[in-house]
């Protein structure tokens, strides 16, 4: 059997995993760092996504700015310029609208999520990039809209939502553990699947962890809307899914978000490819 362990860790040290060794075998790691580490020459391959890039944009509900366009001299609220989520972002934007995310607001507010939350319903700000606990509770509140969703727009661009994280192991392990590669990724899909069937429970056990509040409902009704709606967690893996995510790095590349990229070839690697090995 295949024993799987997951540790909560801080996000320096989760971002650090492949390269640090605290991954054995399979481990999980944001898609623009998976990317950076193959083409530095990291014996990784990425076999199958993780979580989508949920976060969105939002305005408020009575303001005039409807779309990215509309935030040109407004001021932009960002918990972090350097992060990943920012950088997909900033390529997005670049190629969909012309518009640099930095540059092009009149201001751009760099601090803490819940700060920029507030400072949005007070009017500090004009419109807000919501990381992923924030997204959920400005879906749920009626105050607020949302003007920008990566899934949405990347989903109808290419047929397949961008991955904020994705699926890696080692080549050394995929070598000598093909199945046990495929087993996990069965597995995976499995946990997903019961997660849908059997929300409640799962939220029950595992809300805490996630750091989710049982008692708002608004927001738990979201998260279910979006397990069920497949928004957070995809299960599908094929080419089309991997040449989503390639043109979705190639952008971030263009854009300066990451130092390299070394091709869909080089990074990523199908189920069809690790079933020739066994």
């Amino acid at each position: 059997g295949l024993n799987v362990t997951y540790d909560i860790t801080g996000f320096g040290q989760y971002a650090r995993g492949f390269t640090s060794g605290d991954v054995e075998g399979i481990g999980q790691g944001s898609a623009q760092d998976l990317a950076e580490f193959v083409d530095d020459g990291e014996p990784i391959s990425v076999f199958a996504p993780h979580l989508n890039e949920i976060n969105q944009v939002f305005a408020r509900a009575d303001s005039d700015i409807e779309s990215v366009p509309d935030l040109e001299g407004r001021t932009l609220g960002v918990a972090g310029l350097g992060s990943g989520t920012t950088r997909t972002f900033s390529a997005m934007w670049a190629d969909m609208y012309d518009f640099d995310l930095e540059n092009d607001p009149e201001e751009v507010v760099d601090t803490d999520s819940a700060v920029l939350y507030d400072f949005l319903i007070d009017g500090e700000v004009d419109a807000v990039l919501m990381f992923t606990g924030f997204t959920v509770s400005a879906l749920a509140d009626d105050r607020f809209e949302s003007i920008f969703s990566p899934v949405e727009e990347w989903t109808e661009r290419t047929g397949h939502p961008g991955q904020v994280t994705l699926f890696g192991t080692y080549d050394e392990f995929l070598e000598e553990n093909p199945q046990a590669v495929l087993d996990f990724w069965d597995g995976w899909v499995e946990a997903v699947e019961g997660f849908r069937e059997d929300f409640d429970t799962a939220i029950e056990e595992y809300a805490t962890v996630a750091g989710l509040d049982l008692d708002e409902e608004a927001e738990l009704d979201v998260i279910q809307e979006l397990v069920d709606d497949e928004e957070i967690f995809p299960t599908e893996w094929n080419q089309s899914v991997i040449d989503a995510n390639a043109e979705l790095l190639n952008l971030t590349l263009e854009d300066g978000g990451i130092t390299g990229f070394a091709g869909a070839e080089e990074t990523f690697i199908t189920h069809e490819e690790i079933e020739d090995r066994i």
